[in-house]
């Protein structure tokens, strides 16, 4: 790389040129990585321990915090486990007073607090100081029923007062479990019925033609398959993979029904289409694979819900929805950017770091709703996950 290239730190906003790919910023030091639009990230920097040769619990704590590619609260494995070769998950940090799983706690950081859980931390070990409390005490201090059901999961002991608030959190969410359940079974049922009727099975007949493909039955789901579909040998010469699919879905919505990608649309050369004899949104994502009917906190009927709501004041096309995600493509965008970024973000929160730190691309320091913002500038569209 012989050019000097123009670059924007993303810790203090200063503006300096670099040649290497790795490069210390000027102005404040911070290392960083360059960015291709001028923006240069947070660049992986390897832990060094803050004081002597040996590492320290107050070494971990830091980098749990620490600025990586990977994204503000989430731990970068690599130097996690460098420390952890000498410092163990149940040390108490002289400074704070608190043990891994006390930070984790105090700061809400899910991640770390599975990462804790998963290396063996001791969930009854206390802190010093203002810390001297187990750490199931912290968490209901806190509110956090999560975090204390899983502490007792871990062989934390728990009073009737810890206890309480779990087993209502339970009942309620085995409540919207059957009741996510009953909508699922419902919608399987209906278009099922739906199926059989002639004009879903003149649509059938008529893809079948199209794709050149036999369709089968998508076992327990009431639609149709098209199993391997050599996407990128059908797909017309001017047309990308996804605008080959729009063409497709806009022909099938024209006779009432949704044809849309069980995953990998845009990485594989085979694919798996479905064929769904309705137009709903909410019937669409029910009857995909997104996400079991008993996931925990983030269902698929919910989300489905909120999709369709989002359908009825900005109409758009759900070319892929499964266990990847759902991937929609905007048929007009909207003046208001910023509004339908906020509406992306409640239905799916940890999109806009998903956005900066997913698929090895590099941290931006921009605010989730700005990153949501230029991806829609950008692609014209969503990509939602919940893995």
């Amino acid at each position: 790389m012989a050019d000097k290239i123009p670059q924007k730190c993303p810790e203090c906003g200063g503006s300096f040129t670099a040649k290497k790919l790795t490069t210390t910023c000027p102005h404040c030091g911070t290392k960083t990585e360059l960015g291709i639009d001028g923006n240069a990230r947070y660049a992986y920097v390897a832990p060094k321990p803050n004081q002597g040769k040996t590492f320290t619990a107050t070494d971990l704590l830091n980098e749990f915090s620490a600025k990586h590619v990977s994204g503000p609260g989430m731990p970068d494995l690599m130097g996690v486990n460098k420390i952890l070769k000498t410092v163990s998950i149940n040390d108490v940090c002289p400074e704070s007073g608190m043990t891994p799983l006390h930070w984790a706690i105090v700061n809400r950081n899910r991640a770390v607090f599975s990462l804790c859980l998963a290396r063996g931390a001791d969930a009854s070990k206390r802190g010093t100081g203002e810390y001297e409390i187990a750490p199931i005490e912290l968490a209901h201090r806190e509110g956090l029923t999560d975090f204390v059901d899983r502490l007792v999961s871990h062989g934390a002991s728990a009073d009737d007062d810890m206890l309480r608030p779990i087993k209502e959190q339970r009942q309620v969410a085995a409540a919207a479990t059957r009741e996510r359940a009953a909508v699922v079974k419902e919608t399987i049922a209906r278009l099922t019925k739906e199926g059989k009727r002639a004009w879903y099975q003149e649509q059938v007949k008529h893809f079948e033609e199209i794709l050149g493909i036999k369709s089968s039955v998508a076992r327990g789901r009431g639609i149709r398959a098209f199993e391997k579909v050599p996407v990128k040998s059908l797909a017309e010469k001017n047309l990308g993979m996804e605008e080959w699919l729009i063409k497709l879905h806009d022909l099938a919505f024209e006779g009432g029904a949704t044809l849309f990608c069980e995953k990998g649309l845009t990485v594989s050369s085979k694919i798996r289409l479905l064929l769904a004899p309705t137009k709903s949104v909410l019937d669409v994502v029910a009857v995909s694979n997104l996400l079991s009917p008993d996931e925990p906190g983030c269902e698929r009927v919910d989300i489905g819900r909120q999709l369709e709501k989002l359908y009825v004041e900005l109409p758009y096309r759900i070319l892929e929805c499964g266990r990847d995600g759902v991937l929609g493509d905007i048929r007009a965008m909207p003046d208001d950017l910023e509004g339908l970024a906020k509406r992306l973000l409640d239905i799916c929160p940890h999109y806009g770091q998903t956005l900066q730190a997913g698929n090895g691309k590099p941290w931006e320091k921009v605010d989730d709703v700005t990153a949501v913002k230029n991806d829609l500038t950008e692609s014209r569209g969503f990509f939602l996950t919940w893995d």
